[in-house]
C-alpha cells in the first residue's frame, strides 16, 4: 500500500461551525484493496493532545468546532480493508474565531452637552490579535426615533466627524457603534444617551426698569428673568448707558436671583437712559440683549423764578406773582 497525504498543508482562519474536509483522495496500489475507514483528530494551544474529531467508513464528516481556539492542527488516517494504517496527513491553520469585536464608545459619554455643530465620535474597538476589525459603524438618534448613520469606517482610528448643522437643538440624542472583523463575525451595539445638543443662549426678559421708567433715587435696581431650555443658566449680565451716544457700563453680573442694585449716583439726570441684560448658560452659549430705553433718571426738584414784583417795589393795586 502507498501512503498518501490526505490533506495538503493549509494555513487559514474559519468562523463558521462546521468544517468539511474529504480525504477521498486516498489511492490503492493493488486492485481489491480498498479504504475501510478514516480517523480525524485535532489539536489545539487549548489541549493536551490530540483530541478525536470523528471515525468511521465516511471520508468526511461534520466537526463541531470549538469556540475560540488557536493554532489548530487536524490531522487523518485511514485503514485499508485489510487492516492496514496510512500514515497521518494533517493541516494546521490559525485558529477557530466566533467572537465578535468588542466596542465601547470612548465619546460622547452620557449626558454629554455638545454647544458646536460639528463633533467628533470615537470608540474602542478590540478583536483576536491575528483577526482584526473590519468596519466600524456610528449611528445617532433623537428619542425614541429610527437610527441614522454618522459613519462607516474602515480602519482604525474609529472616529468621524459627526455634522450637527442641520439638526434640532435637543435633551434627548442618543449614539450607538458596534464593529464586524475579517471573518464578519459582528458585534453588540455600545450605547451613550442623554446627550445634549444645545447651540442657543439663554433668553433674557428685563422686567426693571422698562422702557420710559421714571427714576428719582441714587439708588435703583434692576432685575430679569432669564431661561434656557436644554442647559443651566449660568450668569446674566446688566449693563446702561446714559443715552445712544455713551458707552455700556456694567451694573453687576449676577448667577440668579437675577438681579441687582443700580447705584446712579454721579451720573447726570437724562431722559435717555438704556439698560440691558443677557446671559450665558453652562454650555457658554449667549443669549440675546433684552433692552430698555428711554428711562428718565431725574431727581431734582422743579425750579422756581419769582419775577414779579421786584425786590423792594410797590404796587397801589392788586398784586399778580408770576
Amino acid at each position: 500500500m502507498k501512503n498518501e497525504s490526505v490533506f495538503t498543508d493549509d494555513h487559514y482562519v474559519i468562523r463558521r461551525s462546521t468544517l468539511l474536509k474529504d480525504a477521498n483522495a486516498v489511492k490503492h496500489k493493488w486492485a481489491g484493496i480498498n479504504t475501510s475507514s478514516y480517523m480525524y483528530e485535532y489539536n489545539s494551544t487549548d489541549t493536551a493532545g490530540f483530541t478525536p474529531i470523528c471515525s468511521g467508513a465516511g471520508s468526511s464528516c461534520n466537526w463541531s468546532l470549538p469556540a475560540d481556539t488557536y493554532n489548530i492542527t487536524v490531522r487523518c488516517k485511514v485503514q485499508d480493508n485489510v487492516g492496514y494504517n496510512s500514515s497521518w496527513a494533517a493541516i494546521t491553520f490559525p485558529g477557530i474565531d466566533n467572537t465578535a469585536p468588542v466596542t465601547t464608545i470612548i465619546q460622547p459619554q452620557n449626558s454629554t452637552n455638545i454647544s458646536a455643530s460639528t463633533y467628533i465620535v470615537n470608540a474602542s474597538i478590540t478583536d483576536h490579535p491575528g483577526i482584526g476589525v473590519s468596519t466600524a459603524v456610528f449611528d445617532y438618534r433623537v428619542g425614541d426615533g429610527g437610527w441614522n448613520n454618522i459613519c462607516t469606517i474602515t480602519g482604525s482610528p474609529y472616529n468621524c466627524t459627526w455634522s450637527l448643522a442641520a439638526l434640532p437643538d435637543h435633551n434627548q440624542y442618543q449614539v450607538r457603534a458596534r464593529a464586524n472583523d475579517t471573518l464578519g463575525n459582528l458585534g453588540e451595539y455600545d450605547y451613550a444617551i442623554n446627550i445634549t445638543i444645545d447651540r442657543q443662549g439663554p433668553v433674557s426678559a428685563l422686567l426693571h426698569p422698562s422702557s420710559l421708567e421714571n427714576i428719582s433715587a441714587d439708588m435703583s435696581y434692576v432685575n430679569a428673568t432669564i431661561s434656557d431650555l436644554y442647559s443651566e443658566v449660568s450668569t446674566a449680565m446688566f449693563y446702561f448707558r446714559e443715552s445712544p451716544a455713551h458707552d455700556w457700563k456694567s451694573i453687576c453680573t449676577a448667577a440668579g436671583p437675577y438681579n441687582c442694585s443700580w447705584n446712579l449716583s454721579g451720573y447726570e439726570d437724562s431722559g435717555a437712559y438704556q439698560v440691558r441684560v443677557n446671559a450665558n448658560d453652562s454650555l457658554g452659549n449667549i443669549g440675546a440683549y433684552s433692552t430698555s430705553t428711554g428711562i428718565i433718571v431725574d431727581r431734582t426738584g422743579p425750579a422756581i423764578y419769582l419775577e414779579k414784583p421786584q425786590d423792594s417795589t410797590w404796587s397801589p393795586g392788586n398784586a399778580v406773582f408770576y
